[in-house]
């Protein structure tokens, strides 16, 4: 399969400090990815995506803020809303605030307001 984009997230912790970091893999799947899948209904969606390899990357750590990138063959940034699939992971770690990229600029929400679907601000 021919990767056309790459998808990374990276974790915070409350003091903005990185402790994890990780990409999509269209090769590995992880046993947390297909449990998330599962619930939502998406048994395909097996590959782990970023969001769910940095947040098992976190190990033990509290994860307060959750940024996803997308880009594009060259380089230039797209839209990188988290999936069904992540938005349940990001639920069930109960990640407060939630970043991603969109082609103008960075899209941040609270966990509450990603469940209600609304938007705090676009950078």
């Amino acid at each position: 399969m021919k990767q056309r984009y790459t998808i990374v997230a990276h974790c915070y912790d409350k003091r903005g400090i990185l402790i994890s970091s990780a990409t999509n893999n269209y090769d590995k799947s992880h046993p947390l990815q297909k449990y998330f899948a599962e619930r939502v209904g998406h048994n395909e969606k097996i590959y782990l995506h970023a969001e769910i390899a940095a947040i098992l990357r976190a190990k033990d750590k509290q994860i307060h803020r959750i940024c996803i990138y997308r880009y594009g063959a060259n380089g230039e940034a797209l839209l990188a809303k988290p999936c069904p699939v992540c938005i349940e992971a990001i639920r069930a770690f109960n990640i407060p605030t939630i970043t991603w990229s969109t082609k103008e600029g960075m899209v941040t929400c609270s966990l509450d307001s990603l469940n209600t679907s609304k938007q705090l601000n676009l950078l």
